[in-house]
């Protein structure tokens, strides 16, 4: 029975250091989730401001890719249309 309420002491004890690390973890929290400088509504804003430039991003990305392509298209089709003017020139 002693063993018993050494064993349920130390139990204790243990739990009694864990909940008061959890505490001070919270406690340690706060101030940046509680009583920080921007509220919910500012981070969230921020954020969909942040989505809205990084679309704008990417849609710029793709336009600068896309008028790349159509300028090599341009290139091959002169170049086709060079030789074949060419070839046609050389005979006759």
């Amino acid at each position: 029975m002693v063993e018993k309420m050494e064993e349920q002491k130390k139990k204790k004890k243990h739990f009694s250091n864990e909940l008061e690390a959890v505490n001070q973890y919270l406690k340690d929290l706060e101030p940046a989730c509680v009583d920080g400088d921007s509220s919910y509504e500012d981070r969230k804003k921020a954020r969909s401001k942040e989505i809205d430039a990084l679309k704008k991003a990417e849609g710029i990305l793709q336009d600068a890719f896309k008028a790349k392509e159509e300028e090599k298209k341009k290139e091959k089709f002169m170049l086709t249309q060079l030789k074949t003017t060419s070839g046609f020139l050389h005979s006759h």
